[in-house]
């Protein structure tokens, strides 16, 4: 016999399982290790860059002047089968952009480390999705699916930390931004309600990545919420990351919001009173993402102060009760650990691994 699980909603499901008494978690998906083909996945993709002007090995000008208005990071990870790679692209303007350039494709190059670059007209290993960015849309980001001609040279490139991203631009053609890909530190946290929620049926929920760099200074912090009545709460306020010693690391916009002044998000100029005219108002997504997200929007610091294991995230609303505030700890992320996304299916869960989609339902954690 075989049967199918269709999930439109994963947090759903979950919640619904937990009713009727199940001791099956659904969010987070725990395989077996003997399950996994080559990638072996925890809840964060296996590679990262953290792409800038400054990361060039050319000289990277923009009218005469060092470019310095453009950042970006991207991530790389081997599917299930080891037939594919689930690619995230992010690229923004900073609030202080005077001008914003026209992107030529992005690509993956290698074998190359981060004193060497490709030579011109050298073909890359991977063509990446094109970005867009105005002053409405200041932060773009795209999440895909690509094949490689040469999957096994190009992960032989990332195994060995010879691969990088480029991202050209109509006035650095050769590359306006550049990030070595790396493996990275993943940490992982599951919030859950401060206080107990007097209703059964509800349990508040959000689970939380943070990417670090090798040597920590640079992070990625990914913050996930459900958009089911169970499990989800009122539009958080205030996303923080504070270490253990009680050090802000990192703070998450939770709305919407415009900036012509890099580290401010008032919307405000620099005397922190008169207002950015509109045609300097830069306009950026919240660092919020909800299951129903195609694309994810990352929280990235080019210069984190650190350190990220074992400090707490918390996400305040302005509801009272069990839903006003959610709390958990970073720890390393459990090995072959996969969170379900919107179109998932314990079937196609299980088809990607090349298993029975029982055997993945018994192993998840009781």
């Amino acid at each position: 016999l075989r049967a199918r699980f269709d999930i439109p909603d994963p947090f759903r499901l979950f919640a619904a399982m937990r009713q009727e008494g199940h001791p099956i978690q659904i969010i987070p998906l725990i395989l077996a290790a003997l399950l996994i083909p080559p990638a072996v996945h925890a809840s964060c993709p296996t590679y990262a860059a953290w792409l800038d002007a400054s990361n060039e090995i050319h000289p990277v000008y923009c009218a005469g002047v060092p470019c310095n208005n453009l950042k970006g990071f991207a991530t790389v990870a081997l599917s299930p089968d080891g037939t594919y790679l689930e690619v995230t692209l992010q690229v923004q303007a900073t609030p202080d952009s005077a001008a914003i350039p026209l992107f030529l494709p992005p690509a993956i190059y290698g074998p190359y480390d981060a004193t060497q670059e490709a030579a011109a007209g050298v073909a890359p290993l991977a063509t990446l999705s094109v970005p867009s960015l105005s002053l409405d849309q200041s932060l773009w980001s795209s999440s895909s699916r690509i094949k490689p001609a040469d999957l096994p040279k190009l992960m032989d490139a990332l195994r060995n930390g010879l691969a990088y991203v480029n991202v050209p631009t109509d006035r650095v053609p050769t590359g306006e931004l550049r990030g070595q890909l790396q493996v990275v530190t993943c940490l992982e946290a599951e919030l859950n309600s401060a206080t107990a929620c007097a209703a059964s049926n509800l349990h508040p929920y959000a689970f939380a990545n943070v990417l670090l760099s090798a040597d920590e200074k640079l992070s990625a912090t990914l913050v996930q919420l459900p958009r089911d009545p169970s499990r989800s709460i009122p539009t958080p306020v205030s996303v923080e990351v504070t270490s253990t010693t009680s050090v802000r690391l990192a703070t998450l916009q939770t709305q919407q919001y415009s900036s012509c002044v890099s580290g401010s998000f008032s919307g405000l100029k620099a005397d922190g009173v008169t207002p950015c005219s509109v045609d300097e108002k830069h306009t950026y997504p919240a660092e919020i993402n909800y299951d129903s997200s195609m694309n994810k929007v990352y929280h990235v610091l080019y210069n984190s102060a650190g350190p990220f294991l074992n400090s707490t995230v918390v996400v305040k609303t302005s509801a009272t009760g069990c839903t006003s505030q959610l709390v958990g700890h970073l720890l390393p992320a459990t090995p072959c650990r996969r969170l379900l996304q919107l179109h998932d299916s314990l079937y196609s869960v299980a088809s990607s691994y090349k298993s029975d989609w029982i055997t993945i339902w018994s192993l998840n954690q009781g």
